[in-house]
């Protein structure tokens, strides 16, 4: 026994050994605020650190597979566990030689969380695989901004959520979590709709059940929801409360606990909280995440963008979960992560719709090209819920305001469209949210009112219109049903795409793309509209493949499934090899000629044994390379007999010879040439020749040969000129 433990030990001891004993060399990125702190401490002290590992997932790989809903979740919380798993177990296992207690897993952006000291840091930063260590920072709980007694529920009526109230629908169905200071479960607006399993995260309970850790009853609180402050409260009331404060009071909370009761949150805990989110019961066959994530805090960041949360929100959208965030208040400085291209910011307007100083505004320093914040809400004495301390307040109602409470407006509205239009997607709702908005202050979207004031109703009535397909092609004559690939040689290949739009209103389902039709060698290369819900004015790209390999022409149709249906779309392409560049010979680019002038070139060979007719074409402009010459018909012309000679003049003039600069003169030589695909004659050495005869004398001419495989191959020379006399 005691053998056989030294056996499976004795690795892990040499790797110890080897980390402490060999000089290291950091791989990895210790940012700027660890190494200051390392600096200020002893040598045994600890740090809070987090070890983000390089092995990320990539999210928008889980798209392509079709998976919607649960299945998608499914998927990405499974390649994110395992891959965690799998780049975290070697650091484990060395942590745990270490005596190093309570390591936080962070599989959601594959890290971990834990206290180390300056020395372990530097070990941390040579580990193979870690990407980087960084300082465990800290979020300050928001600021509530005191406001005077309003009138009640008005700004409930603002954003129109009593409209869809009347039409029965309140959030029924629909799941609003928050990440904040907790919830008060005894609140009477919110002690029916808490959801009754998976509700409630406090990643502090667990540092609180160890022995001598001295916490409050909040803080210690695994498994009721709490709230000490009433911050998180006041926030979900505006989202979800009943008795008239919330937006949609059917709609069932979870929430998350990231702020401690000493109002500091470390990043870590948030992290922890939105990995919660995507599986709150930690079983992955079922489907218990919220729809939608109310985040009224903020980082700061002024003109930075800060990135410390980005992988889990953009984790959290590729689930579908939509991500709402206070803009801030801040003023004329934006904070992250609401300023992330992902979240959706919501800034405060009060009574008046006039937006309040205090509202943060952008431009965001994260993506400059769109409004900061996306849209604005009620944020001025907003009338919600407060503290009930264990059920002994009576009226436990308070009136403040802040962006932390413009946002839940924005969470309850979008439950009220789930409700409406349940399974949409998050992009389409947002995308919806947007175009239905008041448009306040300058007219479009500014970086003061985003898109403007979010509008429940308008919302509900831009999904219940009727869609209305629409195909594009990028390939001239556009959107004429046909998707035409040209000719390839084969062995090579080519890519098109066709954009999908709901170019009418409500929502355009598209449950696949593809269909029997398609075959070789035609194939399916990307697309991102398969279990796609396009709302007015939204798109999607199908990106299609043609991979000749034999000389033929080929058919194929693209089938859309939608609802409504969409029309196919034909698919062409022939693998062809264009015939080779003929050389011109004779006269040589520049020369002054006699009239008439006799015209001399290399005829070309074609790869795929094809005839290969030659036009020529003859101008007074010198911009012949713009013109796109047009294959004759067949048989066009006279066949004259002798070698070289095969061929039809085509005269046309657009002006009269004398005075016009402007002169075209087009001749089309036709000359069958069967065969092809011979050895070219040595250079400078014509083998085909035409006489030119309707020249005008001291006239400057440009020419070229243009020529075809009857495949619609073609290539052609390049452009000289001659002058006569």
């Amino acid at each position: 026994m005691n053998i056989q433990r030294s056996r499976t030990v004795a690795p892990r001891i040499v790797l110890i050994l080897s980390l402490l004993l060999c000089p290291l060399e950091a791989t990895a990125a210790v940012d700027g605020a660890l190494r200051d702190r390392m600096s200020h401490v002893s040598g045994t002290e600890t740090l809070p650190v987090i070890v983000t590992f390089a092995d990320q997932v990539a999210t928008d790989g889980i798209i392509p597979l079709g998976l919607r809903g649960i299945e998608q979740r499914r998927e990405l919380v499974r390649r994110l566990r395992d891959t965690a798993e799998r780049s975290q177990k070697p650091l484990r296992d060395f942590l745990r030689g270490r005596g190093v207690e309570r390591v936080r897993p962070l599989w959601i952006k594959n890290a971990l969380a834990f206290e180390a000291t300056p020395e372990l840091v530097e070990i941390l930063a040579a580990w193979p695989g870690v990407a980087s260590v960084t300082l465990d920072g800290t979020v300050s709980l928001p600021e509530v901004l005191p406001a005077q007694a309003g009138a009640a529920q008005w700004n409930i009526e603002v954003v129109r959520a009593p409209d869809l109230w009347d039409l029965g629908l309140d959030g029924t169905g629909v799941v609003v979590a928050t990440l904040d200071t907790g919830v008060d479960p005894l609140h009477p607006a919110m002690t029916a709709n808490r959801r009754a399993n998976a509700s409630w995260f406090n990643p502090y309970a667990a540092n609180c059940a160890v022995p001598g850790v001295i916490c409050s009853t909040c803080d210690a609180s695994a498994d009721l929801p709490c709230d000490s402050s009433g911050h998180g409260t006041g926030v979900m009331g505006v989202a979800v409360g009943a008795g008239g404060i919330g937006v949609a009071p059917g709609a069932q909370w979870i929430a998350a606990k990231i702020f401690p009761d000493a109002g500091e949150a470390p990043y870590s805990a948030i992290t922890e909280a939105f990995q919660w989110v995507l599986d709150p019961n930690g079983d992955g066959a079922t489907d218990d995440a919220p729809d939608i994530v109310n985040n009224s805090w903020g980082l700061g960041g002024g003109t930075e963008c800060l990135t410390e949360f980005r992988t889990e929100i953009q984790t959290l959208k590729t689930a579908g979960i939509a991500v709402v965030f206070a803009a801030g208040n801040t003023a004329a400085f934006v904070t992250s992560p609401a300023n992330y291209p992902e979240s959706v910011a919501v800034g405060m307007v009060d009574q008046s719709n006039l937006i309040d100083p205090l509202s943060s505004r952008g431009p965001s320093p994260c993506d400059p090209q769109e409004p900061f914040p996306e849209l604005v809400a009620p944020g001025v004495q907003i009338r919600t819920a407060d503290l009930t301390l264990s059920g002994t307040v009576q009226n436990p109602y308070q009136t403040i305001s802040g962006t932390s409470f413009s946002a839940p407006h924005v969470s309850g509205v979008l439950a009220l469209l789930l409700d409406a239009f349940p399974g949409l997607s998050s992009a389409a709702l947002e995308t919806t949210l947007y175009s239905s908005a008041v448009d306040l202050g300058a007219a479009g979207p500014d970086n003061i009112y985003g898109y403007g004031l979010v509008n429940a109703f308008n919302a509900f009535e831009a999904l219940s219109g009727n869609p209305v397909v629409s195909l594009h092609d990028p390939v001239v004559p556009a959107d004429d049903g046909i998707l035409p690939f040209g000719n390839i040689p084969p062995g090579t290949i080519k890519d098109l795409s066709v954009t999908v739009t709901n170019a009418g209103g409500g929502v355009l389902t598209i449950t696949s793309v593809g269909g029997a039709g398609l075959v070789a060698p035609f194939s399916l290369f990307a697309e991102n509209c398969s279990g796609a819900d396009l709302v007015s004015g939204q798109s999607c790209t199908v990106t299609l493949r043609f991979a000749p390999e034999s000389h033929d022409e080929f058919t194929s149709t693209l089938e859309i499934i939608s609802s409504p249906a969409a029309s196919p779309v034909a698919l062409i392409g022939s693998g062809n090899t264009a015939p080779v560049a003929p050389l011109l010979v004779f006269p040589v680019s520049g020369a002054s000629v006699e009239r008439p002038v006799t015209l001399g070139w290399v005829h070309p060979g074609d790869a795929d044994g094809d005839p290969v007719t030659d036009e020529v074409v003859i101008s007074t402009s010198p911009h012949l390379a713009s013109t796109l010459p047009r294959s004759l018909p067949g048989g066009t012309g006279a066949i004259l007999a002798g070698f070289g000679l095969a061929g039809a003049l085509f005269l046309r003039r657009r002006f009269p010879l004398a005075g016009s600069a402007a002169l075209l003169v087009l001749l089309a030589f036709l000359l069958s040439c069967g065969g092809g695909g011979g050895t070219a004659p040595p250079p400078l050495t014509a083998d085909r020749t035409f006489v030119a005869t309707d020249l005008a004398p001291a006239t400057t001419y440009y020419w070229k040969i243009v020529s075809s495989d009857g495949f619609g191959g073609s290539s052609q020379s390049a452009i000289w000129s001659f002058t006569t006399r």
